[in-house]
């Protein structure tokens, strides 16, 4: 497959197919450049899909205990707001303080 054809197969059939073609017909057919040339030539909401799906291939399996304890923490923090004994700040206040580390970092 030519990166051309490639092109007519995404426009024509979505991300989808390009994703269901082997590695392999890539190693054989198309460089690096020529399929980064090609996903650029894509419309933008299907650069933003094959970007977002790239990225995902990059992480490994989900921790099912990770996601359990962050349940289990955010559980705890909605207790604390409710029972009173949460410590609380203004949005405001936290927006600044966060401006203000971004600030300090771009500082040299």
């Amino acid at each position: 497959m030519l990166a051309a054809e490639v092109v007519v197969a995404v426009t024509a059939e979505g991300v989808d197919e390009v994703l269901a073609i082997e590695r392999a017909c890539y190693a054989r057919h198309m460089s690096d450049q020529d399929i980064l040339t090609t996903a650029l030539a894509l419309p933008a909401p299907e650069r933003a899909r094959l970007a977002h799906e790239l990225i995902v291939s990059l992480d490994g399996a989900e921790d099912p205990s990770s996601a359990e304890a962050w349940i289990a923490e955010i559980g705890r923090r909605a207790r604390e707001v409710e029972e009173g004994s949460a410590v609380l700040e203004e949005w405001s206040m936290v927006r600044e303080r966060l401006a203000a580390r971004r600030r300090a970092r771009r500082s040299p």
